[in-house]
């Protein structure tokens, strides 16, 4: 207890220093750290328009499919990720309501199952009460010619999961034999494949629907010379593939825990492997509801079996708030989950990548983990203070972070962690991602992609002020800068109708990008990289994506 106690306080002043450069950091440009009211207004409001135009026949698709849920797709989303009445929720819902215009276009192409046409070279890589701390997004999809890529004959071996480890108990990871990467080293030109474009729930998980889309969004990359596709892969404390950990997605099959007989992940990789395309694995570490989707969680469910044992000790493990269902990463169990779960993704896959998106705490509110917190204050001895409510968090999320940095590297070190936040400072803080520390940090991650969604000339936030202060941030040498860029709202009226002043947002966000030495750009989304709506924007950035 002495050393946990000695550790506290070291790193509370550790973290007081931290908060300093923060506000030394924050100071560029005089940009505010958070929208004010009316633009949060004009930003929300923006994206529920384009939801309503693009989703009102797959709205009604959904309701037919799951009679159970009484919300359309795109309200699921906007509901239980709205986290505050503030710039917090217009923010932080950017990235899953635009992802749900993905279903608009569910026309069934009549393409043969072969795969993408080019093929390139590879290169070959070989609870405890007192909660100590260790350390440890589519109009339509072009009418490409196809031929199929190596059909999967059967899904790589599992491992099977072991016992849940005393919190103290140091955890290792056997380091992967051999593996095949393809390893950006020039300018990553990436795009962002939603779980929603990923649906095929509606065709019963049908194998050859699954590859042909599959196809169409290669040979798009492919078309647009870009070389990394980022595939959600579990959205909602679910997996696209054969998990120890998690349930089968219900994106797939249509209902959570219940798989198919081929490997969704594995067709991925080898697919855009054969393509000369990397591939990053894009998960929610946290969610596993926002209150209307997954319409049913699996028994399999470590939510479930939780809820349902005889064990009172892991009720905790999970926190409810605003509707929805996420995991709480004060437990140290909770977080080795977390962190098991993306070394079996390392493990069993060759993937290039592992990434967060931006969802950690849903909002600064702490009633809804306030009797873990209490848990950990009353282990504090007399003498020693207790860290606040939102270092305390800040501590949980850099510990589950720190520890997904070093199983993937300890599994394999060609392997990149990364995070996509998002670009405000401070919404970053209320929710405790602790960006500044990640950035100027070893062992943390191995990139920072902040979702810069933001035209040119926003009025609170325009995206040259934002560029210099992400550029500013990152000061760790082995960490990497990617702008995540906004397809999304190209040729449509958000950020106070800015995007519609001009259509070269995109080209020349990426030039800027370039001018700061910055290591390439993440496209959000795919569904948006051939839609009607962002066609102008998208035909002048190709002019610029060699």
């Amino acid at each position: 207890m002495y050393y946990l106690l000695k550790y506290t306080k070291i790193f509370a002043t550790m973290t007081l220093a931290v908060l300093c450069a923060s506000i030394t950091t924050g100071c560029r440009d005089n940009l505010p750290d958070s929208l004010p009211a009316q633009a949060a207004d004009v930003e929300s409001s923006a994206v529920q328009k384009q939801e309503s135009k693009l989703h009102s026949e797959t709205s009604k698709k959904n309701k037919e499919s799951h009679p159970s849920e009484t919300h359309s797709t795109s309200e699921k989303e906007t509901d239980v990720s709205k986290l505050t009445q503030n710039s917090t929720s217009s923010e932080q819902n950017s990235k899953d309501k635009s992802s749900d215009n993905s279903q608009m276009d569910e026309k069934q192409k009549q393409s043969s199952t072969e795969s993408p046409i080019k093929s390139k070279e590879t290169t070959t890589q070989s609870k405890t009460s007192h909660l100590t701390q260790e350390n440890t997004a589519i109009n339509e999809t072009p009418q490409t010619e196809q031929s199929s890529a190596s059909k999967i004959t059967e899904a790589p071996q599992k491992k099977s999961s072991s016992p849940t480890p005393s919190p103290n108990e140091n955890i290792s990871y056997e380091r992967k034999s051999s593996s095949t990467h393809i390893i950006i080293n020039d300018e990553m030109r990436a795009v962002w494949v939603p779980y929603l474009t990923l649906d095929i729930s509606r065709n019963g998980g049908d194998e050859a629907t699954f590859q042909t889309k599959i196809n169409d969004i290669i040979n798009t990359c492919l078309d647009y010379k870009l070389n990394t596709i980022i595939v959600h892969v579990r959205p909602f404390g679910d997996a696209i593939y054969p998990s120890d950990y998690f349930p089968a997605s219900h994106i797939i099959s249509g209902t959570q825990g219940i798989g198919v007989e081929y490997d969704p992940l594995q067709y991925i990789v080898d697919a855009a492997h054969s393509n000369g395309l990397s591939v990053q694995a894009w998960v929610n570490p946290f969610r596993i509801s926002n209150g209307s989707s997954p319409w049913n969680l699996a028994d399999s469910n470590p939510y479930i079996k939780w809820k349902n044992d005889s064990d009172e000790s892991n009720d905790d493990y999970t926190f409810n708030y605003n509707g929805g269902i996420y995991y709480n990463p004060a437990y140290p169990e909770v977080r080795k989950l977390i962190i098991d779960g993306i070394a079996e993704i390392v493990r069993n896959y060759d993937v290039d990548g592992i990434q967060m998106d931006d969802y950690f705490y849903p909002s600064e509110e702490t009633f809804y983990d306030e009797q873990t917190y209490n848990s950990y204050i009353n282990s504090i001895e007399n003498g020693y203070s207790g860290l606040s409510h939102q270092e305390w968090r800040k501590t949980n999320v850099n510990t589950l972070i720190s520890g997904i940095y070093t199983a993937v590297h300890s599994i394999d070190n060609s392997v990149v962690f990364g995070i996509a936040p998002q670009c405000n400072f401070d919404n970053n803080n209320k929710i405790s991602a602790d960006v500044i520390t990640w950035c100027s940090t070893r062992g943390y991650i191995d990139y920072i992609c902040p979702q810069i969604y933001v035209s040119n000339q926003h009025p609170t936030f325009p995206f040259e002020g934002l560029a210099h202060r992400w550029k500013d941030t990152v000061t760790e040498n082995s960490v990497k800068l990617y702008f995540g860029l906004g397809v999304y709202k190209a040729g449509t009226d958000a950020d106070s109708g800015t995007w519609l002043l001009s259509d070269d947002n995109i080209k020349t966000q990426i030039e800027l990008g370039r001018a700061l030495g910055i290591n390439g750009f993440m496209l959000y989304s795919y569904d948006y990289l051939n839609s009607s709506t962002t066609s102008k924007e998208m035909s002048n950035a190709r002019s610029v994506i060699d």
